[in-house]
This record gives structure tokens, sequence and C-alpha cells, in this order.
């Protein structure tokens, strides 16, 4: 028999959106997760599955509270490499579905993810980075 769990699985769940939406869900990994929230790898893998399980109870989370940022996170799990993760999908189905009640869910997502991007690469006028073959100033 194990210990008793000395953690509340919504507060690390709280804690790892805070991490998905500081860095991208792709960028965060579960030695990211045990730093952030205190938590041992085994009592991550045994209460959660895995880390789609965490950031599937995070979308949760922040559909039953109405939380702002839910577009925002919905916006950065949708583009990364967990979008097709059984475990999450429900969660952003029911996400999109919020976010649809509360307008047109397309611009919503759209303005999370441009301003996402815009926190991450500032705008610019040297485009070379973008388009490495081009021999021109854009």
């Amino acid at each position: 028999m194990g210990r008793p769990r000395t953690f509340d699985p919504e507060a690390v769940a709280t804690d790892v959106a805070n991490l998905v939406l500081e860095r991208g869900y792709d960028a965060v990994g579960i030695d990211d997760i045990t730093r952030a929230t205190g938590v041992g790898r085994g009592s991550l893998y045994r209460v959660f599955g895995s880390k789609a399980g965490v950031i599937a109870l995070a979308l949760a989370g922040a559909a039953e509270r109405d939380d702002a940022r839910l577009a925002e996170l919905t916006a950065l799990v949708l583009a990364s490499s967990a979008a097709l993760d059984p475990l999450i999908r429900p969660e952003l189905t029911r996400g999109l579905a919020i976010i649809g009640r509360a307008g047109d869910p397309e611009l919503q997502l759209g303005r999370a993810l441009l301003e996402r991007h815009r926190q991450l690469a500032p705008p610019t006028r040297d485009r070379r980075h973008i388009y490495p073959n081009h021999t021109t100033d854009i």
C-alpha cells in the first residue's frame, strides 16, 4: 500500500496549464512539470498517466471555471502534437464548444494564437528567418 497523496491534482493541472501558456505544450516536459509542481515523476504518472492526462485535467478545469485563458490554452494545445491525443480530444471539443457559445470560436482561437506568436516572435522588418531562400528584404 502506497503513501497517501499529498498534492491536489487540480492544483497541479493549473500549474501545468500556466507552464503551457508560458512555453507552449511541446516545450514542456515531465521534468519541467516535476520541477514546477514539486510532485515526483512516479506520482504524476500514477495520478495522471501522462503529460496529456495533466493537460486534459487542466483544460477541464479551465472550462469548468470559465477561465479567461481557456481560448489561449485551447489554441496552444490545438497547435501542438497533443491535438490528436485521445485523452485530450474530448476536453478540446468541450473547450471549443464553450468558446463557441461566447462568440466566433475561430476568431477567438485565431486571436489567441496570434497574440501568442507576437509574444514569442516580436515583429521585425527582416523576414529572412521566415523565408531563408529569399534574397531581398520584404
